[in-house]
């Protein structure tokens, strides 16, 4: 249940953050667009819009939570999920094309790639990606290489984090 209400409010704040960002006048609307994640939820990316009387649109159905940090760099939108199949625990990074949210393809990644509720951001001025990662008691900031599947450390926090953004 933790995990679940890590995830949601990650997903709130990183929402906010987005709109906080936005110059937003009155007749300036925007289409914002989120992964909806809960129990009974129909899970998946949805859309709507800064109008006060929007409604989420599914935009493509994902049953999987990402409880392991979702990322959108360019024209990919990245998540992380831990299978505790009866076959083992394996960690798996899923790709979307963000333009249409049709699956690319899933690779299976390092289990210490990334934790559980911490959040992960892309900084498109540097392009890089950021993640906090939880290793024992202690938070470190890192980078992660997605491509290598690879997670560089940068430096150790005092604490965790809700969510980051750039």
């Amino acid at each position: 249940m933790k995990r679940l209400f890590t995830t949601l409010f990650a997903g709130i704040a990183l929402l906010v953050s987005l709109l906080a960002a936005l110059p937003v006048t009155a007749q300036t609307e925007y289409t914002l667009y989120g992964h909806l994640v809960g129990t009974r939820e129909n899970n998946g990316i949805y859309k709507f819009t800064t109008a006060s009387t929007s409604n989420f649109t599914e935009v493509q159905k994902i049953p999987y939570t990402p409880d392991y940090g979702i990322v959108k760099v360019k024209d990919r939108y990245y998540f992380f999920v831990k299978d505790d199949s009866d076959y083992g625990s394996d960690m798996y990074m899923y790709i979307y094309n963000a333009n249409d949210f049709t699956n690319i393809t899933r690779h299976k990644v390092p289990a210490d790639m990334v934790s559980i509720g911490c959040p992960i951001a892309y900084d498109e001025t540097t392009d890089k990606v950021y993640s906090v990662y939880k290793d024992g008691t202690t938070y470190k900031l890192c980078t992660l290489e997605l491509t290598k599947h690879e997670r560089k450390e940068v430096g150790v926090l005092g604490n965790n984090f809700l969510a980051i953004a750039f």
